[in-house]
């Protein structure tokens, strides 16, 4: 290894292991935690894929789920470096607060939270679009909505027509 290197990540070390960064180094250790594979993340995303397959839970496993916590955790990781004194003389820091733009993850949240019903896509383990996003959607999720009570008239009339 290159001296400089290793100088710099004596730095980076040397700055985080101080006792008045403690707190902060421990909350940037759980938000980094919660940051999952955004790679695989984002090729599903490209395929069309949500990455739930209706088992329990499904939907907080999902794409749209991973993106939503990036965005949430990033911002928290951001801030924390903010709060860090003497993070700006630490090249990875400030190389992360640079590339790392906080409205623009904060415009990614909001557009997930803008299409997705979040409460209805955890309760039914898969991803629910928001009403009024589409009003070709909602058209059909009223006949959907309404199968149930088409399809319990139908058996109803069933029996009534068996001996």
């Amino acid at each position: 290894l290159d001296a400089a290197v290793i100088n710099t990540r004596l730095d980076f070390v040397s700055v985080f292991v101080r006792p008045d960064t403690q707190l902060i180094t421990q909350k940037l250790s759980k938000s980094l935690s919660k940051v999952k594979n955004m790679r695989n993340v984002m090729t599903m995303l490209h395929k069309g894929v949500d990455g739930g397959n209706g088992r329990q839970g499904s939907f907080k496993s999902g794409v749209w789920s991973s993106l939503l916590e990036f965005c949430y955790h990033t911002i928290d990781v951001i801030e924390g470096l903010r709060e860090v004194v003497g993070v700006e003389s630490l090249p990875l820091c400030a190389q992360a607060t640079e590339v790392l733009d906080r409205f623009q993850l904060q415009r990614v949240g909001k557009m997930v939270h803008d299409v997705v019903d979040l409460e209805s896509s955890t309760e039914q383990h898969r991803t629910v679009v928001k009403r009024a996003v589409d009003e070709n959607l909602d058209t059909i999720k009223d006949g959907y909505d309404g199968m149930e009570e088409l399809l319990s008239q139908a058996a109803l009339d069933i029996t009534r027509t068996m001996p």
